[in-house]
């Protein structure tokens, strides 16, 4: 199942899209990695999704973006009618305990997780998602 996991990385910065891409090689992840520089193509990406199967399983999600932030994001993402429900976590470097509670009060936020990133993190993720 791991190799037709789709994992969605929506953040601004482009060497955090590289260094994910080398944890998920390194978690041997064989699945589809979908990047987006902001929550605006994100969301556009996702609302002109016919079916399931071109949907994200799990979707990493930066808050501080330009254009649509995370919040932006995650406001306009509650009102899409999605075939699949991907695995949202928020990925972020805050340490404000207000914005974390906000985070993972939204729908489908299974959690959030502070950056860096590391293959442990990745692996718990895609574990969460897809046990066994």
């Amino acid at each position: 199942m791991k190799s037709e996991l789709k994992l969605a990385v929506v953040d601004d910065d482009l060497i955090y899209h590289r260094v994910v891409k080398r944890l998920l090689q390194t978690c041997s992840f064989g699945g589809q990695i979908m990047l987006y520089k902001n929550g605006l193509e994100a969301y556009q990406a996702l609302s002109q999704s016919s079916s399931a199967a071109e949907l994200p399983h799990i979707i990493l999600l930066d808050i501080n973006m330009p254009i649509w932030d995370g919040w932006d994001f995650l406001n306009e993402y509650q009102q899409l009618k999605l075939p699949l429900e991907p695995a949202i976590y928020v990925v972020s470097s805050t340490v404000n305990p207000d914005e974390i509670s906000r985070a993972v009060s939204y729908p489908g936020v299974r959690g959030f997780v502070e950056k860096p990133l590391d293959a442990g993190k990745i692996s718990r993720i895609i574990s969460e998602t897809v046990p066994g």
